[in-house]
């Protein structure tokens, strides 16, 4: 995996929290339960072992709808509003914003190479490409990964040579660094671009229950939490997502999902009133 590919997966989730925050200012909770663990013996299990087993047990559709509540906590304070996503795999991914009970403030509509936004509130609308998006919010963003953290499958750039296994508490983890070489080059104090990646799995489902990408360097962390998985035609679905960003700037967005439906075509209805100005690139 490229030193690119390694800064596209947490430039990708900086733009997602981006879309939700700036949202969040414009619309105006989740009493999450606590997830009982039961203790169990894990035996040591290759990395290739685990990460064919994460693919296995990933989330496949080719559409899924869902309806979900979000909080966002950032330094300008907290703010929540429901949504309405529909998605078809690796072509588009479209939402409906709107305050609780309230009608919608806005619209977006996300495909490979052409991000769209309708802000109702202020009668305004975007259109462009991932270029720039990228200027606007300092990201690169990627289209496969955002719809990767959605439904907690993993990274499209990751493969299993990339990682190390360990088992960590109750739970097995995959990192792209030694816990014994990371100890030393951070009491070395060296700048050596260190970026680590880490993903923790359940040990009965092997889905990804944590993500972390760490870049000490610069002090900036990303980490995406999955939990109250349920199944969706058999499939195992994290019905929440806790994302927390850390570093210059910190957020927390917590996506609590209500319902989730598979495979069935939804239409998504994008136009713009004529009455609406474009935003500036």
């Amino acid at each position: 995996m490229t030193t690119k590919n390694k800064n596209q997966i947490f430039l990708s989730t900086s733009l997602l929290l981006s879309f939700l925050l700036i949202i969040s200012v414009v619309v105006f909770s989740c009493k999450t339960k606590e997830k009982i663990h039961h203790r169990i013996v894990l035996i040591d299990r290759s990395p290739r072992f685990l990460f064919e087993n994460l693919k296995e047990n990933e989330f496949k559709y080719d559409w899924v709808t869902a309806k979900f509540s979000t909080i966002v906590t950032s330094a300008n304070g907290s703010n929540s509003f429901n949504a309405t996503l529909k998605a078809r795999k690796d072509s588009i991914i479209w939402m409906s914003i709107s305050p609780a009970f309230g009608i919608e403030v806005a619209r977006i509509k996300i495909t490979k190479d052409t991000v769209r936004f309708i802000n109702r509130i202020n009668s305004t609308y975007f259109e462009g490409d991932f270029q720039v998006i990228n200027k606007m919010f300092n990201v690169d963003f990627d289209f496969d990964m955002l719809q990767a953290i959605l439904v907690g499958n993993a990274f499209p750039e990751f493969e299993a040579d990339d990682f190390k296994s360990f088992i960590d508490k109750e739970r097995y983890l995959l990192s792209t660094i030694r816990k014994r070489k990371l100890r030393k080059t951070i009491q070395k104090h060296d700048s050596l671009n260190l970026v680590v990646n880490s993903i923790w799995l359940e040990p009965k489902t092997f889905k990804i229950s944590k993500y972390m990408y760490r870049d000490f360097n610069i002090n900036r962390v990303f980490e995406a939490n999955y939990s109250e998985f349920t199944k969706v035609d058999s499939l195992s679905f994290p019905f929440k997502i806790d994302i927390k960003l850390s570093g210059e700037k910190s957020a927390e967005i917590i996506i609590q999902y209500s319902k989730v439906v598979k495979d069935k075509l939804q239409p998504l209805p994008y136009s713009v009133p004529e009455k609406y100005e474009k935003m500036e690139k």
